[in-house]
């Protein structure tokens, strides 16, 4: 839905696009959000996320079987 948008923009006005996008630019490099959360924090967010660990596991067991080991249950105690 953007891109007809900046194509259409882009074409009109390519000056006033290029300065947008230097001002987006700098604002982001004076600003540095990345460094508003910490790695640890953004790490154990995609740990926690219910979608990533399923989508781990079924590469984990996918891997086991092609590799022709096979896949022992999980230990319950």
């Amino acid at each position: 839905m953007a891109n007809p948008v900046l194509d259409r923009y882009a074409h009109d006005k390519p000056v006033q696009l290029l300065g947008v996008a230097a001002a987006l630019g700098a604002a982001l490099v004076v600003v540095r959000p990345w460094r508003l959360v910490s790695m640890t924090g953004l790490l154990l967010a995609t740990f926690k996320s219910s979608g990533l660990t399923t989508t781990l596991l079924s590469l984990l067991s996918a891997q086991s079987e092609l590799n022709g080991r096979p896949q022992s249950p999980p230990e319950t105690t």
